[in-house]
């Protein structure tokens, strides 16, 4: 679902498509990971990581936004929830985690 509003465009899951990520390529972007889905708003357990989208040479659905060593986010168009940016700003890429905890292997 494509959403254009006023202030901005919002691309939703399953609508979004490899295009609608090169779109941001070698920009700043804030991609981000919030237990509440897209909300960033409020005290709750966020991950975010502002920086410039690179795209894997080799596979264009991989994707980074990398600081330095420590600080970095990796990720696929499949982990792709939301594509929000108001007009004049900077795009925001939420991320969505459906995986289970392997527990297994951490012991």
């Amino acid at each position: 679902m494509i959403k254009e509003l006023k202030q901005g465009i919002v691309h939703l899951k399953p609508d979004i498509t490899l295009e609608h990520i090169k779109e941001y390529e070698g920009k700043n972007i804030c991609v981000f990971y919030s237990v509440a889905g897209n909300d960033r708003n409020g005290f709750m357990t966020i991950v975010s990581v502002y920086g410039e989208l690179e795209i894997h040479p080799e596979n264009d659905e991989n994707y980074r936004v990398l600081v330095d060593k420590d600080i970095y986010a990796y990720f696929t168009l499949s982990d792709v929830g939301m594509i929000a940016q108001t007009k004049g700003k900077r795009a925001n890429i939420a991320l969505r985690c459906e995986q289970e905890w392997n527990t297994s292997e951490l012991i």
